[in-house]
């Protein structure tokens, strides 16, 4: 959840180096894989990057499409739920995020 929050203020670069040092401890002494975890962190921040009203890559599209912030928010919540389940998939069902490991 705090990644996910941290996506929709910044850059993902930037939220990786800030959170990777802070989250792998942690998850390699619960016994998560550091490939999971970045799998999570990463969709996580990909999330944050288009969630209103401050993702960054909905300023984007609405410049490239010349619309509102307003218009693009309404038009993104299908798609917003369904990046959630994928979420929920990867963060819980570990094999799909890491499916093609072993």
């Amino acid at each position: 959840m705090v990644i996910l929050i941290a996506g929709c203020f910044l850059d993902s670069t930037s939220a990786l180096y800030i959170f990777t040092p802070l989250f792998a401890p942690v998850a390699t002494a619960l016994g998560i894989s550091p490939i999971h975890l970045g799998v999570v962190m990463i969709v996580n921040l990909a999330i944050g990057l288009f969630t209103p009203p401050v993702g960054v890559n909905l300023y984007v599209a609405c410049g490239i499409g010349d619309i509102k912030i307003e218009e693009i928010s309404k038009g993104i919540i299908p798609c917003l739920i369904a990046e959630l389940v994928v979420l929920l998939l990867c963060t819980y069902v570990r094999f799909v995020s890491t499916m093609f490991i072993g």
